[in-house]
C-alpha cells in the first residue's frame, strides 16, 4: 500500500504500478528540492537498491528489470533517473473510462438500469459487482460518484 495523509491509501496491484510508486518515492526528495541527486539523500531506500541492501529486500523490484543482477541494477538506475510525471494515489495508466462509458459498464456488469441501483443490491452481490468494476478500469472515486456507494466500502474491496 502507498499511504498519503492519515487515512488514505491505494492498493499496489500490478508490477507496473509498484515500479511507478517506487520511483515516485525515490524521486520525492528531488522534486521537493531537498537534494540534487537520488543517492545523496540519506533517508531514502534508493541506496539500498544501488549498493548493498541492509534493511530492504530489493530482490523483487530488481528482478522486475532483469534476471541478470548487473543488468537489473543498470536498468533500475536508468528508470529512477528518468524525468517523468509519475502519479500515485489516483494513478492513471490511460485505461480509465469516462463517466458515460463507465455507466454502460456498470449497467452491464451489475445488470442494472441505473448505476445507483447498486445501493439496493444485497451486500455480497454489490461487493462482487464493485470488484468487477474495479478490474474493468473504473476508479474508486468514479464508482463512488456514479453508484452512490461509499468510498470506504469500495476501497476495502
Amino acid at each position: 500500500m502507498l499511504f498519503q495523509d492519515q487515512f488514505k491509501n491505494e492498493k499496489v496491484e500490478t508490477d507496473k504500478y509498484f515500479l511507478t510508486v517506487l520511483r515516485y518515492i525515490h524521486q520525492n526528495p528531488l522534486k521537493a528540492c531537498i537534494t540534487q541527486k537520488l543517492n545523496t539523500y540519506n533517508w531514502s531506500s534508493y541506496n539500498e537498491y544501488i549498493k548493498r541492501p541492509v534493511i530492504c529486500n530489493t530482490a523483487f523490484a530488481l528482478a522486475l528489470f532483469s534476471p541478470d543482477s548487473s543488468k537489473a541494477l543498470e536498468q533500475f538506475k536508468k528508470f529512477n533517473q528518468q524525468e517523468n510525471e509519475d502519479k500515485s494515489l489516483e494513478y492513471d495508466d490511460g485505461t480509465r473510462l469516462n463517466d458515460i462509458e463507465a455507466t454502460k459498464v456498470i449497467q452491464q456488469i451489475g445488470e442494472a438500469k441505473n448505476p445507483k441501483d447498486l445501493q439496493s443490491f444485497e451486500k455480497e452481490k454489490r461487493n462482487e459487482v464493485i470488484k468487477k468494476l474495479k478490474m474493468n478500469g473504473l476508479s474508486i472515486r468514479q464508482i463512488q460518484r456514479l453508484t452512490g456507494t461509499s468510498f470506504g466500502i469500495i476501497r476495502k474491496l
